[in-house]
């Protein structure tokens, strides 16, 4: 289950809310999107500050960096624009306003 609230990212993809037909899809994009997001922070993702476990040595809150859940939603929203590996039109890499978010929240080698 994902971290945000599907009805959030119909919100972004302007979507109606009340259409369900698109939302195991939407589901897999926001827990894709919030797993490779942790990946590039180095960080493991929670909702709330409270629940972050004290045992985990890098963890954030979408509470206390709404800049992070931004960049999930960005990501998202690129997976859902973008459902092919490759397009006819345009190849263009992950959006550059994810890097330009979560870099300065990252860990570089949190395993050192």
């Amino acid at each position: 289950m994902p971290l945000l609230d599907v009805t959030l990212f119909k919100k972004q993809l302007r979507l109606e809310a009340d259409d369900s037909s698109e939302d195991e899809l939407l589901t897999l994009y926001l827990e894709s999107a919030e797993s490779n997001i942790s990946r590039l922070l180095g960080q493991k993702v929670y909702l709330n500050t409270a629940d972050i476990d004290p045992l985990v040595p890098y963890a954030i809150s979408l509470e206390a960096e709404p800049d992070v859940k931004l960049a999930i939603l960005l990501l998202a929203s690129h997976f859902y624009m973008h459902r092919e590996a490759v397009s006819d039109i345009e190849m263009s890499e992950i959006p550059m306003g994810v890097k330009a978010i979560v870099g300065p929240l990252s860990i570089l080698y949190p395993e050192l």
